[in-house]
């Protein structure tokens, strides 16, 4: 989940092109350009190339380090998640760290803004492709190309924001959920809804991508506080399933006044239980005053010093 916040503005770099599926992407490379460390960026619900703005931020302080950061292009940036799925996003992932290892890259972090960070840890944990959906991009993709390490900002619940009603756009994925659930019933999550529930989203969009983030059963539901440790035949990632099959060193960065996800007393429960089913390979740390986007200039740079510590010490 995201909301849109301020574009990145200018950035020296590179333009380059990934193949994926039948299609040719666009990636944007900052920072320390003759590294072969990178972090690949991947933003989150409605967010597009280059538009959550502390990016530039993050490539100056990983540069100092001698990483590079790439900011990729995915068919679910803007409006093209309510289409999508997690599957879709990590295929196209997928390609992407394939064509790095290509091109001379031997240290390879994926992180994952808002949503993007369902992308990241569904990448990381992945070892079949979802069930619900019979033409699966992941099919015969795997095994998943190795990287090395995973970085999670602003994880949001869709289904708890849903929940709240707090925002229009949480009031409006409530008001069609019930069809998207009925859809998932009768076979039909991959058709678009109706043009009726389209108009109250203001987007095109399946019942499966609908179902999978406000449901309880939801695939998207990688952050709800509730999640049980064990499978309870309702949720789709219980925490030993997610956090407890962490392969690589995972970093969670979280803003203590992320206006999209729950209260900090809450959350800091959650965080808790996310490391302790992790055995050591997930670590949290909290921006005090950050919001969702990071928008502060102090609060981008405490980020990009927690990213710094992180990658120094694990690679």
């Amino acid at each position: 989940m995201s909301i849109p916040a301020s574009a990145a503005g200018p950035m020296p770099g590179t333009l380059s092109h990934y193949k994926t599926g039948f299609h040719t992407y666009p990636f944007f490379t900052t920072g320390s350009l003759s590294s072969t460390r990178v972090v690949v960026f991947i933003g989150g619900l409605f967010s597009g190339f280059g538009d959550v703005g502390y990016v530039n931020a993050l490539s100056k302080a990983i540069e100092i380090i001698d990483w590079k950061l790439v900011i990729m292009h995915w068919s679910g940036a803007y409006e093209g998640f309510a289409t999508g799925s997690l599957d879709r996003d990590v295929k196209e992932m997928a390609d992407l760290v394939t064509h790095l290892r290509s091109t001379g890259h031997s240290t390879i972090v994926l992180m994952g803004h808002s949503t993007g960070s369902q992308g990241v840890i569904h990448y990381l944990t992945t070892t079949c492709p979802s069930p619900h959906l019979a033409n699966s991009p992941l099919i015969g993709a795997l095994p998943l190309p190795a990287v090395q390490g995973g970085i999670l900002q602003a994880t949001a619940s869709t289904r708890e924001f849903t929940d709240s009603g707090a925002y229009d756009l949480a009031r409006s994925w409530a008001a069609v959920l019930p069809e998207a659930q009925l859809a998932m019933k009768t076979g039909k999550g991959e058709e678009i809804l109706s043009d009726q529930a389209c108009k109250v989203l203001g987007m095109r969009a399946t019942g499966y991508r609908i179902w999978s983030l406000a449901d309880p059963s939801g695939e998207d539901d990688y952050w709800s506080t509730d999640l049980p440790f064990e499978q309870d035949g309702i949720h789709a990632h219980p925490i030993s399933k997610s956090f407890g099959k962490l392969p690589v060193p995972t970093l969670a960065l979280w803003g203590g006044k992320d206006e999209l996800g729950m209260p900090f007393d809450k959350v800091s429960p959650a965080l808790k239980r996310w490391e302790e089913a992790s055995r050591g390979q997930l670590e949290t740390c909290v921006i005090d005053n950050a919001s969702h986007a990071v928008t502060d200039d102090k609060d981008r740079a405490i980020l990009g010093e927690m990213v710094v510590e992180w990658l120094t010490k694990h690679f």
